[in-house]
């Protein structure tokens, strides 16, 4: 029987990605994985580098684990991870018998009703020690952001369906799906389905970068069994499907002590 990860709740931190590379650089992460999880973030960080607003009221976890062999885990797992949290979402809802539209934002946000509700971010983090793996999940809970420019593009549980939830059994039911994507090597049949399924794109046609520093107009086609996402781009009067493809997790030296 495999024991899940403990989990230790903070009432604030700068960043629970940045806690749990602290841990990882000190030799505190255990051999079967920790989750850093706080009630508040100051400085918490998406992709890109992007500001993470991490109110009361929200799910601000991070989930440390020493890897073992990276080649077995790290391949397709930005996108398990996300579909990890569209399965926990997904959940969450039908528990409630409310009716919302659940979907995976290429390749690991999650959109409710088309905003967006959760983020992830994962990194790897070296160290004497080894590489630990740090994946960050931030949720938008109980917290409301219908306001301001962040509502535009965002939305939280409790605006989708009227009612509050309990933060931290919303992690309980969380972890037992992280859990499973870490523990899974690429993208085996039932994780890529519910990717394909989940599927977020634009309607119709609008501009993508072509990876050669220009730009096309493209529609959105689908996703490919491994995992990339297939665009139809138009160049004059040339068509050619492009294959988009992301990175898997973003390395950090032992030296680097960025907060993300």
């Amino acid at each position: 029987m495999t024991t899940e990860p403990p989990i230790q709740w903070f009432e604030e931190v700068d960043s629970t990605n940045a806690l749990a590379a602290r841990a990882a650089r000190a030799g505190d992460v255990p051999p079967g994985g920790v989750i850093f999880a706080a009630r508040r973030q100051t400085e918490g960080v998406g992709q890109r580098g992007r500001r993470w607003l991490s109110p009361i009221g929200g799910l601000w976890c991070s989930f440390a684990w020493p890897l073992g062999n990276p080649v077995d885990v790290l391949p397709g797992l930005g996108l398990r991870v996300g579909v990890a949290c569209l399965r926990s979402l997904d959940e969450m809802m039908s528990s409630v018998g409310t009716a919302v539209d659940l979907r995976l934002k290429w390749p690991n946000d999650v959109l409710l009703n088309r905003r967006k509700v959760c983020g992830t971010l994962c990194e790897t983090i070296a160290s004497k020690w080894g590489p630990t793996l740090v994946v960050g999940v931030g949720m938008n809970v109980n917290n409301r952001v219908a306001e301001g420019e962040v509502g535009a593009t965002a939305t939280s549980v409790v605006e989708a369906t009227g009612s509050e939830k309990d933060v931290e059994q919303v992690l309980l039911a969380l972890r037992g799906h992280l859990m499973a994507a870490v523990r899974t090597g690429g993208l085996p049949g039932a994780w890529l389905e519910s990717a394909q399924r989940g599927l977020h794109g634009p309607e119709g046609w609008t501009a993508i970068r072509d990876g050669l520093g220009g730009a096309c107009r493209a529609r959105l086609e689908g996703m490919a069994d491994n995992g990339r996402v297939m665009f139809t781009c138009l160049d004059g009067p040339v068509s050619l499907v492009l294959e988009r493809a992301f990175p898997e997790v973003h390395f950090r030296s032992s030296r680097d002590s960025g907060t993300t």
